[in-house]
């Protein structure tokens, strides 16, 4: 249940707009090219609801805020997963603990007071905001405290990248 982000891969979402959105929605960037499950979504007066399909079971933490909304993962999720520049860093995102949030409801109620569901894998999972500002939803599986984080520098899992290779000085 993971998404190799490369070259490639990044080319394949951009000519299937209904495949982007399928996996946009359904996985989260752990470092830049590994995606790995997670829900999320950017809810708005205008859209104020969403549903998934859970690619995975297990315990999500919910993380949800207007700062979240702005997050470029939201405007421009393929090229957060290829910029791979010395400011990419900025799209970083570090993860708080999860919390309740009255303005959201889920499909079998309100967010628990812990901010953490347990789904099943295949679970349909319906969400609904009623806040008045855009609000950036995340549903993380696992520990991780970090997303879109960046690997060091001429690291990737890119096919596409060009090779480094050592030659020694035999002299």
């Amino acid at each position: 249940a993971a998404v190799i982000a490369d070259h490639n891969a990044l080319r394949w979402m951009a000519a299937d707009r209904t495949l982007q959105t399928m996996l946009v929605r359904h996985y989260l960037p752990l470092w830049r090219n590994l995606w790995l499950p997670g829900l999320n979504v950017r809810l708005t007066a205008e859209a104020p609801s969403f549903a998934w399909i859970a690619p995975t079971g297990g315990a999500y933490r919910i993380y949800a805020s207007p700062a979240l909304a702005s997050h470029p993962w939201f405007s421009r999720p393929l090229f957060v997963a290829s910029f791979y520049e010395a400011s990419a860093q900025r799209l970083q995102l570090p993860l708080e603990e999860p919390a309740d949030h009255p303005e959201l409801l889920l499909w079998r109620g309100a967010v628990p007071k812990d901010g953490v569901i347990n789904l099943w894998k295949g679970q349909r999972l319906e969400v609904t905001s009623r806040s008045a500002e855009p609000l950036g939803l995340f549903l993380v599986p696992g520990h991780d405290t970090m997303l879109f984080r960046q690997p060091p520098p001429r690291v990737t899992l890119d096919g596409e990248a060009p090779r480094v290779t050592h030659i020694p000085v035999l002299r």
